[in-house]
């Protein structure tokens, strides 16, 4: 009796197969960085809302760009990227560098770019965030456009909103 049972269990256990589920590939990276983005300082209060759009290249162009709505809530601009990833293509770094100048929403002249001294993870688009460190200034406008002087180095946190 022991040895029927025995059979039967190991019939059903063998008999037994678990369904394959298609596995997906990985999203390309512009899918997975275009989005809307909720910007924090760097203790956690919020700023306000961004919005990006990744545009990978395609054979009309040699290189990938993106499109930042709302940066530091005054900023619409693209910028070109490189297709650097790493190993595993699950992030992907950031130029924050405007066109010069660009035209903040009161139209007064500014430059943003990525700060030379920030940290190895800045700029740097992983697991749906991006710690962004950035110089912005209006150094050659200041005086002709009336407004005060201003250089400084911005460090905001930007999390993808699902």
């Amino acid at each position: 009796m022991k040895t029927i049972f025995y059979v039967l269990c190991i019939t059903i256990l063998i008999s037994c197969t678990k369904d394959k589920v298609p596995v997906e590939g990985p999203k390309p990276i512009a899918e997975r960085i275009t989005g809307n983005y909720k910007v924090y300082d760097t203790v956690g209060n919020y700023l306000y809302s961004m919005e990006l759009k990744y545009i990978e290249r395609n054979s009309n162009s040699i290189y990938d760009s993106i499109i930042f709505k709302n940066i530091d809530n005054d900023f619409y601009y693209s910028e070109i990227q490189s297709s650097i990833y790493d190993i595993f293509g699950s992030s992907k770094y950031i130029y924050l560098s405007s066109p010069f100048p660009t035209k903040d929403k009161n139209n007064k002249s500014w430059t943003l770019f990525n700060s030379s001294s920030g940290g190895i993870y800045d700029n740097i688009w992983r697991n749906d965030t991006i710690r962004m460190r950035y110089r912005k200034h209006n150094t050659p406008w200041w005086p002709s456009e009336s407004v005060p002087y201003l250089d400084t180095i911005i460090k905001q946190i930007a999390v993808k909103q699902h």
